[in-house]
C-alpha cells in the first residue's frame, strides 16, 4: 500500500504559501516603526514568535479537519481577498504615516483575517476553533490609538496610585496623593505610565 504521507506537496501549496509569508511580512513591516522607537510596545518583536510557539503548541492535539461547505469557502476567500487589497492599499501609508497608529491597526486585522480564513479553508470551524487564540495573540502587540490609550493610561496610573497611598496609610507611613504622585514626607515619588500596569 503506497505511503500517503510521502506525497509531495502541489506547487499550488507553494505559491499559497509565498503569498502568505508576504502578506505577513507586509504586516509586520507596518508595525515595526511603533516596536522598535517606542519602548512601550518594543515587546511587540517577540509577539509573532510567541504566537508561532503557540500555534506550534496546539498543533498535535488538532481536531480532525471538517471541510468547509461551498458558501463557507467562497466567503473565505473572498475574505482573504479583501484582506489582501487592504494590504496592499495600506503599503504607501506605511512609510508616509508612519507615527499614524490605524495603520499598523488595520494591517494586523489584516494578517489575522489572512490567517483564520486559511485554516478555516484548510480545517473548516474545527481548527478555527481550536488554531484561534494564537492567531489573535498577535492584537497584544497593536499600538492602541493615543487619545484611548492616554486616557486609559492615566486612569490606571492615578488609581494605581491611591492604591499605593493606601497600603502606605495602614503601614503607618504619612502619604498624599498628588495625581500620579505619592507625597511623603521629604520625597516625592512618581507613578510612571510604565506602572500604570497597561502592559
Amino acid at each position: 500500500m503506497p505511503n500517503d504521507t510521502a506525497r509531495p506537496l502541489p506547487s499550488a501549496f507553494w505559491w499559497w504559501a509565498a503569498a502568505f509569508a508576504f502578506g505577513w511580512f507586509l504586516v509586520l513591516r507596518a508595525h515595526w516603526w511603533e516596536w522598535s522607537l517606542n519602548p512601550q510596545y518594543s515587546y511587540g518583536t517577540l509577539v509573532p514568535i510567541l504566537a508561532i510557539l503557540l500555534l506550534a503548541r496546539r498543533w498535535p492535539d488538532r481536531p480532525a479537519p471538517a471541510s468547509p461547505g461551498a458558501l463557507g469557502r467562497a466567503a473565505t476567500l473572498a475574505a482573504i481577498f479583501l484582506a489582501a487589497l487592504l494590504l496592499a492599499a495600506l503599503q504607501p501609508m506605511v512609510l508616509s504615516n508612519a507615527d499614524w497608529r490605524m495603520v499598523p491597526a488595520l494591517a494586523a486585522v489584516a494578517g489575522v483575517t489572512m490567517t483564520l480564513a486559511a485554516i478555516f479553508l484548510i480545517g473548516g470551524t474545527p481548527w478555527l476553533k481550536h488554531f484561534a487564540f494564537p492567531v489573535l495573540f498577535f492584537l497584544v502587540s497593536v499600538p492602541w490609538p493615543r487619545p484611548q490609550e492616554n486616557a486609559l493610561m492615566s486612569w490606571l496610573m492615578s488609581h494605581n496610585t491611591a492604591v499605593c497611598v493606601e497600603a502606605l496609610h495602614w503601614l503607618g507611613y504619612a502619604a498624599e496623593q498628588r495625581g500620579n504622585l505619592i507625597a511623603i514626607p521629604g520625597i516625592l515619588l512618581v507613578v510612571e505610565e510604565a506602572c500604570s500596569c497597561i502592559r
